[in-house]
């Protein structure tokens, strides 16, 4: 019983691989290979079991739609004669008796059908160069997938300097991870499902960097100094009042375009 749920909880991880058909030298070694893993959708006769010396009098499964027995000489031949679909039944049961009652199970294997891609070819955005570490670049970023859970999409982001991070399942942002030295940066970033590399998705990232340049267009706010004269000879609350007098001014001036 351990070795089966083992084996369950491997092919669930995707590292166990659709078997082909298992030969044994008699009932008796059944016991041991009570498990067996097919790909979905495969069906029309596939071969699971080919056991040597079968009677024919025990040896058959119980009525289903899926797995029947038939002898080929003294060899018992158990066969998977219609499709198990993944999305309807990830481990199918059946009995077996060959001399001996077997409980058998299948270990339906999904096969990804579909594939990702990103909601957008190409994404650009500009930013300044004076932005901190954590900056959200470019607020959200889709991946559009099908036939798959996208908690499963593993995500390769070809440049040190940005990242992409969670927001909900298939949707992230893309943020500063390291400070900018460049004044462009071209790259791409690659969503994948790490057991299907065949089925990724690209999208191509242009993120433009500039100066902060902000014109100094108040002249008052250039001189600390007039604050501390003027709190010395006048008191702190002139003074107080003074500055923000004068921000307020440098405040309405900036959105202006004007100079004080």
């Amino acid at each position: 019983m351990d070795a089966l749920l083992l084996l369950i909880l491997t092919c669930s991880f995707g590292l166990c691989l659709t078997e082909t058909t298992k030969y044994l030298n008699n009932c008796s070694e059944v016991n041991v290979h009570t498990l067996f893993t097919i790909e979905e959708n495969i069906g029309n006769s596939s071969v699971m079991y080919n056991i040597s010396n079968v009677d024919n009098d025990t040896f058959y499964v119980n009525k289903n739609d899926f797995v029947s027995t038939r002898l080929d000489r003294n060899f018992g031949i158990i066969e998977l004669i219609k499709p198990l679909d993944y999305e309807k039944v990830k481990l199918f049961q059946y009995n077996l008796t060959c001399k001996y009652r077997y409980s058998m199970n299948i270990q339906v294997r999904n096969i990804i059908e579909g594939s990702l891609s990103f909601e957008n070819s190409t994404y650009k955005a500009h930013i300044t160069s004076d932005q901190i570490i954590g900056s959200v670049v470019i607020p959200v970023v889709k991946i559009k997938y099908s036939d798959s859970n996208p908690s499963d999409i593993k995500l390769d982001v070809r440049q040190p300097e940005f990242l992409l991070s969670y927001i909900n399942p298939a949707e992230y942002k893309l943020q500063l991870k390291k400070l900018l030295t460049k004044r462009l940066y071209k790259f791409n970033v690659t969503a994948y499902l790490e057991k299907f590399p065949n089925k990724n998705g690209t999208a191509v990232f242009i993120i433009s960097v500039g100066e902060n340049y902000i014109p100094k267009i108040c002249k008052a706010c250039e001189n600390v100094q007039t604050y501390k004269i003027m709190s010395a000879a006048f008191g702190t609350s002139t003074a107080v009042l003074a500055l923000i007098t004068v921000v307020t001014c440098c405040k309405l001036s900036r959105i202006n375009g004007t100079k004080v």
